[in-house]
């Protein structure tokens, strides 16, 4: 796996994204050769134009874009050649609309008609043979790691768990050591227990084992601390359970992790003027948000008042950073008196209290839109974990563990646990979403925002998540 943008991303993805960004450019040069092959001082002047790499990279960069919403390099997903020709189609449509509607507007950016014509024909050749030529000679991606779990813990169960979904990582996960004779033979998932911590050494080169990952409920007087020495010194990857699921997960498991592999583990960092700089892309990304959208807005709130009773838009008091409370806007999207005596409900799956108009408004995230003033007034900033309500804060705070430490950063108005899991409308919903918000305040960065609020894009363009 390689971090990217502090995500990681299976080594297979990487590959075929680089290689098919090699094959989509060189489908264009060669569209243009093919069209200019009998006139070579057309060619020459085309492919010596100041702009043609320009050009060149603009095309790529759409079909990418293309590529990356139709979930072509989730190998999860695309795991049948049906499903490939799905998704690729669907990936070149877009990308042919994108194209026609840049050449409409401003053809200059672009080749000639022809040109992409040749271009798109071509990609819809090269990417499929390219892809059954990788699974035929599959060779590039047979060396499979094999992993062995040390400990019966829970966080390497779940670890187990994620792992045999995530095939397209190349782990084959070869069992678990128990610490006790009585273990062995134990199925705890799919993989069972085979054998005892004592056995370490011999099962590692009995087994073939390239990587050890340490699942102890409780390492004291417990951890083979010179077997797993050795076996580093040897060239065996020993790794902790709790790591590794965060790069596979994307989350922190909480009630498994101790305090002093948050308070030692990589990550927590801030560079000097991060706060000053997150400030600034904050008030540029509303101010930019407010214009664009304000047609979506106008109309939205003229929908609200001809739907149902009440006013267009909707206060709710949150909980900020540093437990501020503050005053957040949204479009009304439920009937008056929605909660009946005051008392405040989680919105759920095909929630009655919704309009008409509220149904539609929630699926797109457009009730979420007012919160752009909220971002200019400084009480969000654009990515963060969402607020939550001052009653369901009290409450989380003294059932879940690490709730409180959620409000160091400032809420947010999209956030990596809004782009991983949907709408929380219960406690251990809420509590998986906070591994994910606390996977955020870990490897916050500017670079991190940027590529949330990509998958943001994604998210309300398909309507996921929303209740």
């Amino acid at each position: 796996m390689f971090k990217v943008f502090s995500q990681y991303f299976p080594a297979k993805a990487l590959f075929l994204a680089i290689t098919e960004t090699v094959l989509i450019s060189g489908s264009l040069v060669g569209a243009v050769y093919l069209h200019y092959y009998a006139d070579p001082f057309l060619l020459d002047e085309t492919i010596l134009a100041p702009y043609f790499a320009a050009r060149l990279g603009f095309c790529v960069l759409l079909c990418q874009i293309c590529f990356y919403y139709n979930d072509l390099y989730d190998l999860t997903t695309v795991c049948r050649r049906s499903e490939l020709a799905i998704r690729l189609i669907q990936s070149v449509g877009m990308w042919t609309l994108l194209l026609t509607a840049t050449y409409v507007v401003y053809p200059e950016a672009l080749f000639g008609q022809w040109v992409l014509v040749g271009g798109i024909i071509l990609v819809l050749v090269v990417i499929p043979l390219w892809r059954e030529g990788i699974g035929r000679f599959g060779f590039l991606f047979q060396s499979r790691e094999r992993i062995l779990i040390l400990g019966t813990g829970q966080i390497g169960i779940d670890l187990c768990r994620k792992l045999l979904m995530r095939n397209d990582l190349n782990f084959d996960i070869v069992g678990f050591l128990g610490e006790t004779q009585e273990q062995v033979g134990e199925r705890l998932v799919n993989p069972s227990v085979i054998g005892t911590i004592n056995n370490l050494p011999a099962i590692v080169s009995r087994e073939g084992i390239s990587r050890v990952v340490v699942s102890l409920a409780d390492r004291r007087g417990r951890l083979p601390v010179r077997d797993l020495l050795n076996l580093r010194l040897q060239g065996v990857t020993v790794e902790d359970g709790h790591t590794l699921y965060e790069k596979v997960a994307g989350r922190i498991s909480l009630d498994s992790v101790n305090p002093s592999w948050l308070i030692f583990s990589d990550g927590f960092r801030k560079f000097r003027g991060h706060a000053l700089l997150k400030r600034g892309f904050d008030v540029l990304l509303a101010s930019a948000g407010i214009l664009s959208t304000f047609p979506i807005m106008a109309i939205a709130a003229i929908c609200i008042k001809l739907d149902s009773k009440g006013p267009v838009l909707f206060r709710q008091e949150r909980v900020g950073q540093f437990g501020r409370v503050f005053t957040l806007f949204k479009f009304r999207s439920m009937t008056l008196g929605a909660e009946k005596g005051g008392v405040p409900l989680w919105a759920k799956q095909d929630d009655h209290r919704i309009t008409r108009v509220g149904a539609i408004i929630r699926s797109y995230r457009v009730d979420e839109l007012p919160q752009f003033f909220n971002i200019l007034f400084g009480d969000m900033s654009f990515v963060g974990p969402r607020p939550e309500r001052p009653f369901f804060v009290e409450k989380l705070e003294k059932s879940l563990k690490y709730y409180p430490e959620r409000h160091v950063v400032k809420p947010g108005l999209t956030g990596w646990a809004q782009v991983q899991f949907p709408y929380a409308s219960t406690e251990e919903e809420t509590r998986e979403k906070l591994e994910y918000d606390f996977f955020y305040i870990k490897n916050a960065s500017l670079l991190f925002d940027l590529a949330i609020i990509f998958q943001t894009v994604k998210t309300v363009l398909f309507a996921r998540g929303a209740r």
